[in-house]
């Protein structure tokens, strides 16, 4: 029988998927050290935290993702127009996590909190069409800092409180 080749990326993908399903015969911690591994061997870290957002995740292991998170391109305050300009692109689309306003504020609010957690916004998160291009962010808050992450540009923002 001939097998047709599986990209690289798929293979990770479907690993990472298959390792959160097997959670009783796979370690906790393994999980987060695959992450660390496949980290080293040059796998993109915003393609992979867009993978582990899909599940809950404890203050000890968002605190590994956010240690392994590349350095962010901005540093900006904490404000509603800050937040706004971090966010390239948001459609009108009913796939959408929200509207705009109400994820800035939704993300203002998170960011003066200061409660660690990890959240994804999504502005086109449509299931039927495959060619819709979904502009994806997490937020991504931990006690050591918080990181904004626009997944499809692959940019980190850090914002402060003044």
């Amino acid at each position: 029988m001939m097998r047709l080749p599986i990209s690289t990326q798929i293979t990770v993908t479907e690993l990472i998927r298959f390792a959160w399903l097997q959670q009783g015969e796979w370690q906790r911690n393994a999980l987060f050290d695959l992450f660390i591994s496949l980290l080293r061997v040059g796998c993109d870290y915003y393609d992979l935290i867009a993978l582990y957002a899909e599940h809950e995740i404890s203050e000890s292991e968002l605190n590994i993702l956010n240690a392994q998170a590349p350095l962010p391109e901005t540093t900006l305050p904490i404000t509603p127009s800050n937040i706004k300009r971090s966010i390239f692109r948001w459609t009108a689309s009913k796939y959408h996590t929200d509207y705009i306003s109400s994820v800035v504020e939704d993300i203002y609010r998170k960011l003066l909190l200061g409660k660690s957690g990890m959240t994804v916004y999504n502005s086109n998160h449509n299931p039927r069409s495959k060619t819709a291009v979904n502009e994806r962010y997490i937020l991504l808050i931990t006690q050591y800092q918080n990181l904004f992450l626009d997944i499809n540009r692959k940019k980190a923002v850090q914002f402060y409180k003044e």
